[in-house]
This record gives C-alpha cells, structure tokens and sequence, in this order.
C-alpha cells in the first residue's frame, strides 16, 4: 500500500456586500463588508507525519475608497479567527514530550492518543494614498498595510522528512501567530512614450505571543 495516505476536506463560505457609491463633502464613497468561514478536516494513514486535525476558521472585513478631485484614500481592515485541533499518536505525543515541545497540561491524553487544542486571532490594516501632482502624468502613492499568517499544521508537528521535500524538520507546537508591517511609497511619471517610478520599501516581521490552548 502507499506509505502516506491523506483525506483533507474542506469546506469554504465568503459573502461580499458593496454599498451603492455615494459623496460624502465631496468625495465619492465606495466599498463594502465580507464574511469568510472555513472547516477543514484532516485524516492520514501510513507512515506518521502530520497528526489529524480539524480546524474552524473565519474572517470579517471592510473597505472603503474615498475619491477626491486630486487623491485616492483606500482604507480597509479584517478579523480572523483559527480553532485548531490536533489528535497525536502515543509515539508522536511522546518524542514532543522528550523535545519538551508539548507539555503535559498542553494536552488531553488518554495513554493512546493526545488531543491538543489552539486558537489564533489577529488582525489586519491597510491604508493607501494616492496623490495626482501632474493629473495623468505625475503620481505619489504612500502605502501602509500589516498581514497575519497563523502556523501551518506541519511547523506545529511535524518530526521528520517530508516526501517530496529533502529536509528533516522539527515541528514546534508553540509557535504563535506572524505578523508582518509594510510600508512603501512610489513616485510615477508617465508620459506618452515612457514611464518610470521610484519606490521604496520596507517590512517589519514579528511573531505575536497570544497563543492560548483550548
């Protein structure tokens, strides 16, 4: 038989609502809101890589672009929420316990298998300017945004080789949630026969310790 078997099923919703354009003290409003939910469920057999997990996500957002006579102002944020849930064999609950990786109160274990529980949050911003100098020809863009990324399931737990990738790694079930800041700022020239643009750019990663076990 095969050495890894996976069934992963996921399921998926995303709703958008835009709201009719309007002027606000003259400039043009538009935008809207959104909901985004997730299931996944994770079922392996074979060689042991990655536990089975079932996870519940989900995500609320809102954006807006405020149109004047010479700038653009486009603002948007969005919540997201992850409860994942990890069911560890007896030996792959044992060797992050030798690593020191998973504590004992981390965990629900019945001597045959560890259920281990985590929930993420974060959220993210963005916020844009765009100024016509020179209408159509010279631009200013200034742009200010954050990301959120939770870990994946593997960087959690995985102990050993990947298949398809030749690399031994070590999975840590303490990792916390990763942001990212980002700012950049562009100066554009167009003219009928050129373009050109001058950007900078610079990004701040950090990991946020709001980990918390369920």
């Amino acid at each position: 038989g095969p050495q890894y078997d996976f069934t992963l099923r996921t399921n998926s919703v995303d709703a958008v609502y835009h709201h009719p354009q309007t002027w606000i003290k003259g400039a043009l409003v538009e935008g809207g809101i959104g909901i985004q939910g997730l299931f996944q469920d994770n079922i392996y057999g074979g060689l042991s890589l990655i536990p089975n997990f079932r996870a519940f996500g989900g995500g609320i957002f809102g954006f807006e672009r405020f149109s004047l006579e010479h700038s653009d102002i486009d603002l948007s944020f969005r919540l997201d929420a992850l409860s994942r849930t990890a069911f560890l064999y007896r030996n792959d609950y044992l060797r992050h316990q030798r690593r020191n990786t998973i504590q004992q109160n981390d965990c629900d274990y019945d001597g045959l298998e560890a259920t281990c529980g985590h929930f993420f949050r974060g959220s993210t911003l963005s916020l844009g300017w765009l100024y016509h100098i020179v209408p159509e020809h010279l631009d200013l863009k200034v742009d200010l945004s954050s990301a959120i990324r939770f870990p994946n399931i593997d960087e959690l737990y995985l102990i050993g080789s990947a298949p398809t990738f030749p690399v031994y790694a070590l999975g840590n079930p303490s990792l916390p949630t990763e942001q990212t800041w980002n700012f950049t700022s562009a100066l554009g020239w167009r003219f009928h026969w050129i373009e050109t643009e001058i950007s900078g750019f610079q990004s701040i990663n950090e990991r946020i310790f709001e980990l918390s076990n369920i």
